[in-house]
């Protein structure tokens, strides 16, 4: 009676139901953001800190297309990319340079490779081969890569001598699991091509990537005529220091052979890189601030619920306080029901953001987008805000003066 009469009647509980409704839907909407922002920011730093195979730091890393300034011919490319990679190694800093068809973890991916090893039969739907990357002597000293038997190029794997393969550890075990792969002849890419070297399987489209085969070829010996499609050269320069003294001398060694070759995507390896995980790192930014815009709603729409909901009880608390109610009942009446709100949006938000996170599962990158942590790291701390937003208008219904209560209209 005390609930529904003076003021209230049937319309004023109507207006409270319609109310909690509002900080119920703010509370749910928050819990989104906030376990979106979450899951994204967890899948963000889980993909930056697998190892990739290979060390990015340090290493300025650019693209180089010279079918546009004239270096079509097999000779004139391998010449030119020669004479750079002499002058930069030649320049104070400079630690080591080298060059290959394609840049791992870049925009481009990896060329596939047609593979065909003696004894190995494909099961049905099986692919031919794997990646495939041509690159230049010294590549994975470069680039840090582990050797794990043979050798790695020299410049003598050119035309005028047998084609040779370095392939990862994943080709030798998915191929030659019984055998030592060293010294075995295989067709790849169209050619009888013998295996000098094994390394350390390494990342080459995306982070999270199953390891693949993949074949290494000698670039000065398989560069061949250009395409319709010239995919161009990546160019590695690991640098002794700062990456940034690196990109000045890279224009002066390419201004040096020839001014009118440019230099593409010139940066950091570690910026570089950065482009496979772009989306979660956007989508983590974009919902952070989401879910601080919504936190706070949620938090300002709470206060207010429960601050109008005791100005609107003062009658009511004024008589329970004169018939010997105590502050902390009273406290307690109030918490609870603003807590209660806070829960059931908490609740509505979790089957909504389980909803939500399924739809983008695919740019969750080393994180299940039902992750326990994140979704009960954010309610938790949903929770205390929301604790927060009522805990003041809580005290001051405690500081209600039932005289003046009972003189309230």
């Amino acid at each position: 009676d005390l609930k529904e009469g003076g003021r209230g009647g049937s319309a004023g509980a109507r207006a409270h139901r319609m109310r909690d409704l509002l900080v119920i839907g703010e509370v749910a909407l928050a819990m989104v953001a906030i376990a979106g922002a979450g899951l994204f920011a967890k899948s963000f730093r889980t993909t930056t800190a697998l190892d990739p195979g290979f060390d990015p730091h340090n290493v300025l890393v650019a693209k180089l297309y010279l079918s546009p300034t004239g270096y079509t011919a097999f000779e004139q490319r391998a010449h030119f990319v020669a004479q750079v990679k002499e002058r930069l190694e030649a320049m104070p800093g400079v630690a080591g340079v080298s060059y290959a068809e394609s840049i791992p973890l870049g925009f481009q991916g990896a060329p596939g490779c047609g593979v065909e090893v003696g004894g190995y039969i494909r099961p049905p739907g099986e692919a031919p081969g794997g990646d495939r990357n041509m690159i230049s002597p010294g590549y994975f000293q470069v680039m840090k890569t582990p050797l794990l038997a043979g050798r790695e190029f020299n410049t003598s794997d050119d035309r005028d001598h047998a084609f040779v393969a370095v392939v990862n550890q994943e080709f030798a075990r998915h191929y030659m699991a019984a055998r030592d792969p060293l010294g075995v002849t295989i067709r790849a890419c169209g050619q009888p091509t013998i295996i000098v070297g094994i390394v350390k399987n390494s990342k080459s489209s995306g982070f999270v990537e199953v390891p693949r085969p993949v074949v290494y070829l000698p670039l000065q010996q398989r560069y061949g005529p250009l395409g319709e499609y010239d995919r161009g050269i990546g160019l590695f320069v690991r640098s002794s220091g700062e990456v940034k003294f690196a990109v000045p001398l890279l224009r002066s060694a390419l201004k040096s052979v020839d001014p009118a070759v440019g230099v593409y995507d010139g940066m950091a390896y570690e910026d570089y890189i950065g482009a496979s995980v772009f989306a979660q790192k956007v989508a983590a930014s974009l919902l952070s601030v989401l879910g601080g815009i919504s936190l706070l709603l949620a938090a300002m729409g709470l206060y207010s619920v429960m601050a109008y909901s005791v100005s609107q009880r003062t009658h009511e608390i004024g008589i329970r306080m004169a018939l010997g109610g105590r502050r902390g009942n009273i406290l307690g009446m109030v918490l609870k029901k603003g807590l209660a709100l806070a829960l059931t949006g908490i609740a509505a938000g979790i089957l909504a953001a389980l909803a939500c996170t399924q739809a983008v599962a695919s740019l969750l990158l080393g994180v299940s987008p039902a992750d326990p942590l994140v979704f009960t790291s954010a309610a938790l701390f949903l929770l205390a805000i929301a604790a927060l937003a009522t805990i003041l208008p809580a005290r001051t219904a405690t500081q209600v003066d039932p005289l003046t209560a009972l003189r309230c209209e």
